[in-house]
């Protein structure tokens, strides 16, 4: 931008006249080749080759001793800047630290311009100036390129170096990372699932026994009652049938033994009757001796029912 505005400016300088032949270029000329006299050759930049056939210029009477490059555009670079007017304060402190490029684009536009100035009469200074320009210009474009290549080759080997480090470090922070990691977590865990196994085995402890005796209990007083109940109907049964076969069986027993008695008794009542019987014939023939006897040996009178009842027996 810096460049821009300096070339605008000196052009805008410029617009009034444009031949070579008008009052403006002459004095521009003029005030070139006072500047240049009063400017030294630099030092650093070493003699351009310049072709045999064209003559050197300090030949010339007129011609004014050829400066360096540097002197030349900065020359040139503080004469733009001075023509720009209040934009130069701005533009110097944008270009405090310039950069090599910035330098070299500079002394290209300040060539230019140089030769814009100079026009065709001194063509040949101006293609000196240019040519020490343009070998400075390559030289310093190479050594730049060099350095860039050797820059990057150091900042790829640099990166290759610190991304290995890097990958290394972190490789082996994240091994130890994980494994100091699995030990805490495998600690962790340990005393986590003990104490959850304590606590679990002891809450299942305690549930399980609640839960068994209420079942035990609940199971024992489901099978009491069921065992009660299967108990007051099996006695019940036996009862029923005890009773029943008691009843069948006293029946049958009572009935065997009136059998027996009725037998006994009428064997006996038979025995007794015909014991009777024998007795009172015994007793009847006794007592018919004895009649005989007492009618025999006593005399007295036999009372009727007595005669009748032995004529009954006699007979």
């Amino acid at each position: 931008m810096c460049l821009k505005r300096r070339k605008t400016s000196s052009s805008a300088q410029q617009k009034p006249t444009h031949g070579p032949n008008s009052t403006d270029s002459k004095h521009l000329k003029e005030k070139d080749q006072c500047e240049l006299a009063n400017v030294e050759p630099s030092p650093k930049i070493s003699t351009p080759k310049v072709s045999t056939t064209s003559p050197p210029a300090a030949s010339t009477p007129d011609a004014p001793v050829v400066p360096g490059p540097d002197h030349v555009l900065e020359k040139v670079v503080v004469e733009s800047d001075s023509s720009a007017g209040g934009n130069a304060p701005q533009q110097q402190q944008q270009q405090q630290h310039p950069s090599e490029k910035t330098k070299l684009r500079q002394k290209l536009e300040g060539a230019k311009e140089l030769l814009q100035r100079w026009g065709f009469n001194n063509n040949k200074k101006a293609a000196m100036v240019l040519i020490k320009i343009s070998e400075e210009l390559m030289e310093r474009v190479d050594n730049m390129e060099q350095s860039q290549q050797q820059s990057r080759e150091t900042l790829q080997a640099f990166r290759a170096t610190l991304l290995k480090d890097i990958q290394e470090d972190l490789h082996e922070k994240q091994h130890v990372f994980e494994k100091n990691l699995r030990e805490d977590l495998r600690e962790d865990l340990r005393v986590d699932l003990r104490v959850d196994l304590r606590e679990g085995l002891r809450d299942k402890q305690q549930s399980f026994g609640k839960n068994l005796r209420e079942d035990l209990r609940k199971d024992l007083r489901d099978k009491q009652q069921v065992f009660e109940k299967n108990l007051r109907e099996e006695l019940q049964d036996k009862q029923q049938a005890f009773e029943k076969n008691l009843r069948e069986e006293l029946q049958d027993k009572q009935q065997a033994f009136e059998m027996d008695i009725r037998g006994d008794l009428q064997k006996k009542q038979q025995d007794f009757e015909a014991n009777l019987q024998k007795k009172q014939h015994v007793f009847e023939k006794n007592l018919q001796k004895d009649q005989e006897n007492t009618l025999r040996n006593h005399d007295f009178p036999i009372p009727c029912f007595l005669y009748l009842q032995y004529q009954l027996r006699a007979s």
